[in-house]
């Protein structure tokens, strides 16, 4: 359904009702990127950037490794600080 779980640096999972897009929409001037269909990040929180092949990526957090498809090459340029 329409619910996302947070996963916060200390370590907490909380679940909010709520859709990914409306989040989107509300966190983007925040400096979250959606990065993946199912994933936004914190662009102040990446530690690192690996290509996977194929034009995806993985973006680490820290501890937590979320996806960064192709479909999103925006989010990529974002990431890397590029206008």
């Amino acid at each position: 359904g329409n619910y996302a779980e947070f996963h916060l640096r200390d370590g907490r999972r909380p679940l909010m009702r709520s859709s990914l897009s409306a989040l989107e929409a509300e966190l983007d001037a925040r400096g979250f990127v959606r990065t993946h269909r199912s994933w936004l990040v914190n662009g102040q929180a990446v530690t690192a950037l690996s290509p996977e092949g194929s034009g995806d990526y993985r973006v680490e957090l820290g501890d937590v490794v979320a996806p960064l498809s192709r479909r999103y090459p925006d989010a990529l340029r974002r990431l890397r600080g590029e206008p």
